[in-house]
């Protein structure tokens, strides 16, 4: 152990004219771009813009996103390129990881769901208020798409995002009422975008000013609520009904393009 240790101060006190050991200088050289072939790729990262808790997932069509799975919010998309996992598996922390695509798009950093007392109109909860979430991990079906599990006050909400054909995101809530019984039932609303501005491009759809489209179902009834608070326009949608969907569940479909 002795002479390992005067190696060890030897080979660092004169480091600066010292090569790499030759195991580090190839794993430095190594190419550790990840590319979605056959199937998705889930990464658990560090990202800008996402935080020390992000899961980024990249998909084979070349659209992907990255969820703050402490936030409990799908924070960044983007196309073309996935990630580099030089600095996840090698260097470990930094660099945090950056998308190699174009086309970045952030999605409202506001808290994506409310529960509203029926009849009142829903308002924007404060995002750093999170202690209503409960993230629980994710699930990977046969093709390898993630299902992001959490929960929210007394609902759990499966999440499931993947790539949809015409080159964005497509976003599937299954949402079901843990204490359907109870009386009075709160209504879980859901916040589909916000933006300093937003305009209507059909009867389902939102297209704010940075250029974020969002589509929601067409048979949704009512046809949502659009408010101003906090300086942003705010699409709001109930998507559960205590009184049309007695049995506590529901599925809601959220479509994204930029």
């Amino acid at each position: 152990p002795n002479r390992q240790i005067a190696a060890i101060w030897a080979y660092l006190s004169d480091l600066n004219q010292q090569p790499l050991p030759a195991k580090i200088a190839a794993a430095r050289s190594a190419n550790y771009e990840l590319s979605p072939a056959d199937r998705p790729i889930v990464l658990r990262t560090f990202m800008d813009g996402v935080g020390t808790h992000a899961i980024a997932v990249g998909f084979p069509a070349g659209v992907h996103y990255a969820f703050d799975s402490e936030q409990v919010r799908l924070a960044l998309g983007w196309k073309g390129r996935f990630l580099d996992a030089r600095g996840t598996w090698f260097e470990r922390f930094t660099p945090p990881a950056e998308p190699l695509g174009d086309s970045l798009q952030s999605f409202p950093t506001a808290a994506s769901f409310a529960a509203i007392a029926q009849g009142m109109e829903p308002q924007l909860p404060a995002l750093t208020n999170r202690d209503s979430y409960r993230f629980g991990g994710y699930k990977l079906d046969d093709s390898g798409v993630p299902t992001l599990l959490y929960g929210f006050q007394r609902w759990q909400i499966e999440d499931r995002i993947e790539s949809s054909t015409d080159k964005g995101l497509r976003r599937t809530f299954t949402i079901r009422d843990t204490t359907p019984d109870s009386d009075p039932q709160p209504v879980l609303w859901f916040l589909a975008h916000a933006d300093r501005t937003l305009k209507s491009d059909g009867p389902a759809t939102m297209v704010g000013n940075s250029g974020l489209t969002v589509s929601v179902p067409t048979d949704s009834d009512p046809m949502g609520q659009v408010r101003q608070a906090s300086g942003l326009t705010q699409w709001w949608f109930p998507v559960t009904d205590p009184v049309q969907r007695p049995a506590g569940q529901s599925r809601w479909v959220v479509e994204y393009r930029w």
